[in-house]
């Protein structure tokens, strides 16, 4: 279900991420994510972190015709595991040149797998992007089930604690 797909050319379902068929233009940005790392199963690797950067690199096509990349168009985007778009925020350009940025709030989005999308247009409105999918784990979820919030119970002698862990 973890999969990387490039800028060049169609992919076929099993190649491409949570969103299935990827078409582009074949003189269109060059679209790579750097970071984070694909993870094609929880051992290979697992987000934890309550933020992640999003880093990837868009270059301007070295096939004939092919245009200057239009900077307003860079969009970086979460999804979680049915492919539903949970945030889309512009790319700042990095501190390397070609490079683009943004950092995702990981709080909201479910544990489970989550891919991240890079996309560009240049100037001729030829697209380009480039997705990876991972993991995202938030730990378990710990419910308390006895003693109920605010319920009495006696100062000396023991009283029964009792949760569930999800």
């Amino acid at each position: 279900n973890t999969s990387r797909s490039g800028s060049g050319g169609k992919q076929d379902s099993s190649d491409a991420g949570a969103g299935g068929e990827i078409e582009q233009a074949p003189n269109g940005p060059v679209v790579k994510i750097i970071s984070p790392s694909p993870s094609k199963t929880p051992d290979d690797g697992v987000l934890i972190e309550e933020t992640v950067k999003v880093l990837c690199t868009v270059t301007e096509s070295t096939a004939a015709g092919a245009s200057a990349i239009d900077p307003m168009t860079i969009k970086l985007a979460l999804l979680d595991a049915e492919g539903n778009e949970l945030e889309t925020k512009s790319g700042a350009a990095a501190n390397t040149e070609g490079q683009y940025s943004t950092d995702f709030v990981l709080t909201t989005a479910p544990s489970g797998v989550v891919t991240f999308v890079c996309s560009a247009q240049d100037k001729e409105k030829l697209s380009g992007k480039d997705e990876v999918s991972t993991f995202l784990d938030h730990g378990p979820t710990i419910t308390v089930v006895t003693p109920k919030p605010k319920s009495a119970f006696p100062l000396k002698g023991g009283f029964n604690v009792e949760f569930d862990v999800d």
